[in-house]
């Protein structure tokens, strides 16, 4: 399990977000996840740089990805998730504030079809057969 990420962002067009005035949203939301507020700025970073490092593991900068982006409907952007392991990688297209299109991560204790849940990921749970 990866806990030391990349987040790489692509902003498609010339909008960006508003931090400053989504600022007090998106800590709400990371007070919710029980989740440090220096990622604010790790997530602020990555918009503007293109990318950023996270302590975080790479699944759930895309859940959180997924719960920010309705704030800014406006701002269409590619997002790309690298944890620590190979297989820990993730694509993932948003347009109009909701994610339409993922590849990854990948797992590599699959043993179902089915692919696990986020919380399964991070916390290494697998289905029993």
């Amino acid at each position: 399990m990866s806990f030391d990420s990349d987040l790489h962002i692509a902003i498609i067009g010339l909008e960006i977000p508003h931090f400053e005035k989504l600022k007090n949203n998106i800590i709400k939301q990371l007070d919710e996840d029980g989740i440090s507020h220096d990622v604010f700025q790790d997530i602020v970073t990555s918009f503007t740089d293109g990318r950023g490092q996270f302590r975080l593991h790479s699944a759930y900068l895309m859940d959180f990805l997924d719960k920010i982006a309705p704030l800014f409907p406006e701002v269409n952007f590619d997002a790309r998730g690298l944890g620590e392991e190979f297989r820990d990688t993730w694509v993932a297209e948003y347009r109009e504030g909701r994610r339409e299109y993922t590849q990854g991560p990948w797992d590599y204790d699959a043993v179902t079809q089915t692919p696990p849940s986020f919380w399964s990921r991070v916390l290494g749970h697998r289905k029993k057969s």
